[in-house]
């Protein structure tokens, strides 16, 4: 229901004017994926508040202050510097995204590493003598110590649970994510994956 409506916007252009490119970037948001954007509401001071071009496409409503920007959108969805109740803080996501981004390259890393070596274990060529056998068993200590003495998979072994088990705790921070939610969702299943 939420994704057939589109999304709308608050653009705080109090202090700065809003870029022109933004208006282009969210036509062509709105032009690949229909029903993008729903509306944006723009909040401006009452002293600049000349009437944003018109940009076919795109419904761009004016408020001129936050009382108005809150009969329009739930205090629930505004953080506080708009006067709503939203727990958000841009640098905590960034930060978390970072880990995040850095944490699952490591984990599909690992991964590809051990699937990789399984598979060789894996493709047994059928061996008639004894010595086939024993180069084998030789390839494949070879390739155990290879794995085992990875330095990525390594770190991960040492310190990959402490990290998952930190950045769970961050949970407070962005318990109203779903976003958040999916992707410690997905890293504990690669997490899991690799132990």
């Amino acid at each position: 229901e939420v994704r057939e409506l589109g999304l709308t916007l608050v653009i705080n252009a109090r202090k700065k004017p809003v870029p022109v490119h933004l208006y282009r970037a969210l036509l062509m948001v709105q032009e690949q994926t229909l029903h993008t954007v729903h509306s944006i509401i723009m909040l401006k001071d009452k002293d600049n508040c000349p009437r944003p071009e018109k940009h076919p496409g795109l419904q761009i409503d004016m408020v001129t202050s936050v009382r108005a920007l809150n009969k329009t959108v739930e205090a629930s969805q505004l953080t506080s510097d708009l006067g709503g109740t939203f727990l958000y803080s841009h640098f905590h996501w960034l930060q978390f995204h970072q880990k995040l981004v850095s944490f699952m390259a490591d984990l599909r890393g690992a991964n590809s590493l051990l699937h990789n070596a399984i598979k060789k274990v894996d493709s047994r060529k059928q061996m008639h003598a004894a010595q086939e056998v024993q180069e084998s068993i030789q390839e494949q200590r070879v390739l155990m110590k290879e794995v085992l003495e990875d330095a990525g998979l390594v770190t991960l072994q040492k310190e990959g649970g402490t990290l998952l088990a930190r950045m769970k705790k961050e949970e407070f921070r962005f318990s109203q994510s779903e976003d958040y939610r999916d992707a410690l969702e997905s890293m504990t299943d690669l997490y899991n994956q690799v132990e």
